[in-house]
């Protein structure tokens, strides 16, 4: 018995003819096209939280620090391992007075814009001085010095509450 041969055999088959359908074949359905979620744009939120956190930032400077406008009571305190002078006051207006020991005095109506100041000074060399200012009992400058120096304290533009 001989087989038939296969004129084509060993080459590659070119058929272009159309895809004969038989009669009661049925193709496979395609699956449905994936439909991804609509993005929504992202903008809304940044900007809302960008809105959000200067609002929050904005409260909290508000009320952690007194308004440059606002007077307080400022209280200032010195003290001296031996006599020295205070020097006190706002910029344009010092005053002077000698202190042995501990120094202290309230303030009324001060304003943080007056650029207002403390500075303690020992003439004997061997000494150690310090200056505070405070406000409602919270410390807003303090200095030491020793050897003859000077400590200077400025009450800060922002009150620290």
């Amino acid at each position: 018995m001989s087989t038939p041969q296969n004129p084509n055999h060993g080459e590659k088959h070119n058929d272009t003819r159309p895809f004969k359908r038989e009669p009661n074949r049925v193709l496979p359905e395609e699956p449905p096209a994936q439909t991804t979620p609509s993005k929504k744009p992202a903008w809304p939120w940044v900007i809302g939280l960008l809105l959000l956190s200067l609002l929050i930032w904005g409260g909290c400077a508000l009320v952690g620090n007194v308004s440059n406008n606002e007077s307080v009571r400022v209280e200032l305190k010195t003290t001296s391992s031996t006599s020295g002078t205070v020097y006190y006051g706002p910029d344009d207006s010092i005053v002077a007075d000698d202190f042995a020991g501990e120094w202290d005095k309230t303030v009324e109506d001060i304003r943080p814009q007056d650029s207002y100041g403390l500075r303690a000074k020992s003439e004997d060399s061997s000494a150690t001085v310090s200056c505070e200012i405070s406000v409602d009992g919270v410390v807003q400058s303090q200095a030491e010095a020793t050897n003859g120096e000077e400590a200077s304290c400025k009450l800060p533009d922002e009150i620290k509450k």
